[in-house]
């Protein structure tokens, strides 16, 4: 009964925050019964209620949530403003962090992105990448051996990608949970 108040207390919570939008609802399929953020104009992620429970969240510098024995994720927008990136640039952003595409010669703030893409190899340590179809994008995932990241782009809205720090999750719980709940 105390994870049930537990839940419930933790699905009020979530409800009554802004500006984030919540449903729940029942897919029917893979995921089951399910927990729908939209975290911003670009990224809808279900996560399965059965996941939730014990979890903890907070919504300090993007929205965390600590999931009870599977690790955590942070999900936070990130925008031309906010880089100060040119949108065309932002919404390649992920593939240059992934070392799929170099950072064209000239670019405007060309070494800022570098200095992105140094920190991102020393932070995640990937040993593992890969692209995935979202609704609306593309997602790119970065497995390392304690942290990974996924990021995820819009085809139509250039100003804005998501990126979700993964601390201390499986593979397999980011893939059954997280990629699932994404597309």
């Amino acid at each position: 009964m105390n994870g049930f108040k537990q839940s419930v207390s933790l699905i009020l919570f979530l409800l009554s925050l802004s500006p984030y939008a919540f449903a729940i609802k029942d897919r029917g399929h893979f995921l089951g019964a399910n927990f729908s953020i939209h975290a911003n104009a670009i990224t809808q992620l279900k996560l399965p209620i059965n996941h939730l429970e014990g979890s903890q969240l907070t919504t300090q510098e993007g929205m965390k949530i600590k999931f009870k024995n599977k690790g955590s994720i942070n999900i936070k927008t990130l925008t031309e403003e906010s880089l100060n990136i040119d949108g065309n640039i932002l919404s390649q952003l992920p593939l240059y962090l992934m070392g799929i595409k170099n950072v064209p010669k000239n670019v405007p703030n060309e070494e800022v992105i570098k200095q992105k893409i140094s920190a991102n190899k020393k932070t995640y340590k990937p040993v593992k990448m890969a692209s995935f179809r979202t609704p609306n994008g593309d997602g790119y995932l970065m497995i390392g051996p304690t942290d990974s990241v996924i990021y995820l782009t819009d085809r139509d809205n250039k100003s804005l990608i998501t990126k979700i720090h993964i601390e201390t999750m499986s593979e397999s719980d980011i893939n059954n949970i997280l990629i699932k709940g994404l597309i």
